[in-house]
């Protein structure tokens, strides 16, 4: 990225302090490293112009409104968030959780329920005996590195590329995470149903292998006693002839 652009406005006193802010602080940090393009109060007819002269290897950033009103009415920072995310040739950052959803791509974004969950660790100090001059005044509001899936896809940004810990939203919902438990649970069974066909297949060639010794051991038993009846046969026959003998 060699270009910053960045969309600001001073209609409102939130506005204006960004602006402020950014012209104060961020600009002139930035200015050697990147070529700075600030959109101040501009319409959407000139937004888009500038937009478009962009180089690919931009970067917007959505911190103000464009000056154009709606039929009667301020636009809001959503229908401002869709309108210049659909200018926009290169990715849009914002900054706060109602821009998600319009076509930005995302970034680190300040949210109600991180405000609410830090907010809420306060008042659980207090309730458990913290005196509330003890806890520290938070001057840097909690924010959370969000991206939505579908303007990652057109950008070719991979969720690889992104800063460790990101959320993605708007990702579709896999095959695998609709039906996890469900899986595991199919393959638990169907494991415990093999490790059961295993354990009984081997019972079965235990006990074929014992029958079949027990088969050969009584075929041996049998040839022994076959062979002790036919010697006491001839110990009989050799009696009998002596007792013959004797009595001849």
């Amino acid at each position: 990225t060699h270009t910053l652009a960045f969309i600001t406005s001073t209609g409102d006193p939130s506005s204006q302090r960004n602006t402020e802010i950014a012209e104060a602080t961020i600009f002139p940090r930035y200015r050697d490293r990147f070529a700075i393009v600030a959109l101040k109060d501009a319409s959407m007819a000139e937004i888009r112009q500038r937009l478009a002269e962009l180089p690919r290897n931009s970067a917007v950033f959505l911190l103000g409104q464009t000056r154009d009103q709606g039929e009667g009415r301020a636009l809001t920072p959503v229908e401002n968030g869709r309108l210049i995310a659909a200018a926009s040739p290169v990715p849009v950052y914002a900054f706060w959780d109602f821009h998600l959803g319009t076509g930005v791509l995302g970034g680190h974004i300040l949210t109600g329920v991180d405000q609410g969950q830090a907010a809420a660790d306060l008042a659980l100090r207090i309730l458990s005996g913290t005196p509330v001059a003890d806890l520290p005044v938070i001057m840097t509001s909690p924010a959370s590195d969000l991206f939505d899936f579908t303007v990652m896809q057109r950008f070719g940004v991979r969720a690889a590329a992104l800063p460790p810990g990101s959320r993605i939203i708007n990702r579709p919902s896999s095959f695998w995470n609709l039906y996890r438990w469900r899986i595991i649970g199919a393959l638990i069974l169907l494991i415990a149903e093999t490790l059961l066909i295993i354990a009984l297949l081997r019972t079965m060639r235990q006990r074929h292998g014992a029958l079949e010794a027990l088969r050969e051991e009584r075929t041996l038993l049998e040839d022994k006693v076959r062979e002790r009846t036919a010697a006491l046969n001839k110990i009989k026959e050799l009696a009998e002839q002596t007792t013959r003998s004797l009595a001849e």
